[in-house]
């Protein structure tokens, strides 16, 4: 099982598809719980609230890794709608341990409590990009659609999105985030194998795991070839004598300035010499 908060994008309009469906007289119709919640988290929108509880209610039927990335798509979409509309002092776990409180009878397994989950802001973001990459995408899935002309234009665009996607994976080495993206690059490379006709446009993606493995080794690269690119340096070209000519040259200057130096010392001995003799000279004319 994933625990990557991505992985449900593959099969997304699949749980769209199930938490707009109509159940009918099967499912739960508006009450005033559901009322008062949705007033509370959901600006009003008791159609909305009624729907959690019929998708929830529908997930409890399936096996625990259905559920799982059922509950990812929740958490998608009640960030969207409870964040946007409610920018603090709301959150999807109140609303959803307020969904729980009323309706415990009527949705029981406690799998919900551990994949309905609070997602961040970026993994939110994230979560969107990826939705448009995979829409723009279904424009020219089938093997059946011809792309010439505007269609061109079309992939043009989203495979500018999918590069920039890369960078910021790239950025900020999120793994479950470049996964989802090699999926999609996956797909898009197969779909494109035999495609000629747009001129310019790039049919094969680079793959984000290259990019991982260059943030990766980069540093280890420069740590371990600093030392080496020296010792080359120094062995077989001119730039080993020359620096080691100019730090004998450092070395004498430090020492001949040190204090301690027999040169100094040597100075400072004639120094007090000469004045000693000129004090000497002072003093006999004196007399």
């Amino acid at each position: 099982m994933e625990e990557s908060p991505y992985s449900f994008i593959g099969s997304y309009d699949v749980y769209k598809s199930a938490f707009e469906q109509n159940y009918g007289d099967g499912g739960l119709q508006g009450t005033s719980d559901c009322q008062n919640i949705a007033t509370t988290y959901l600006g009003g929108d008791n159609n909305k609230c009624t729907q959690v509880v019929n998708y929830l209610n529908y997930l409890d039927a399936y096996d625990e890794n259905y559920i799982c990335e059922g509950c990812k798509y929740l958490n998608y979409l009640l960030y969207n709608e409870i964040h946007k509309r409610f920018r603090h002092g709301h959150n999807i776990l109140q609303f959803y341990d307020k969904l729980k409180d009323s309706y415990d009878d009527y949705f029981k397994t406690y799998m919900f409590d551990i994949y309905v989950k609070e997602i961040s802001e970026d993994i939110f973001q994230k979560i969107q990009n990826l939705i448009k990459l995979y829409d723009h995408f279904k424009k020219f899935k089938s093997a059946n659609i011809q792309i010439i002309g505007e269609t061109c234009k079309g992939a043009q665009s989203f495979v500018n999105a999918y590069l920039l996607h890369v960078k910021k994976c790239y950025e900020s080495y999120d793994k479950d985030f470049c996964t989802e993206l090699e999926k999609f690059r996956d797909q898009y490379n197969l779909r494109m194998t035999n495609v000629t006709s747009c001129a310019g446009l790039q049919t094969f993606l680079p793959s984000t795991i290259n990019a991982n493995l260059l943030a990766i080794l980069s540093p280890f690269v420069v740590i371990i070839g600093t030392p080496f690119i020296f010792f080359i340096l120094y062995k077989f070209t001119p730039f080993g004598p020359w620096i080691i000519s100019r730090m004998r040259s450092i070395k004498m200057i430090r020492n001949y300035l040190s204090p301690g130096s027999p040169e100094v010392q040597q100075n400072y001995q004639d120094t007090n010499i000469y004045k000693e003799e000129k004090m000497y000279n002072i003093a006999y004319y004196s007399a």
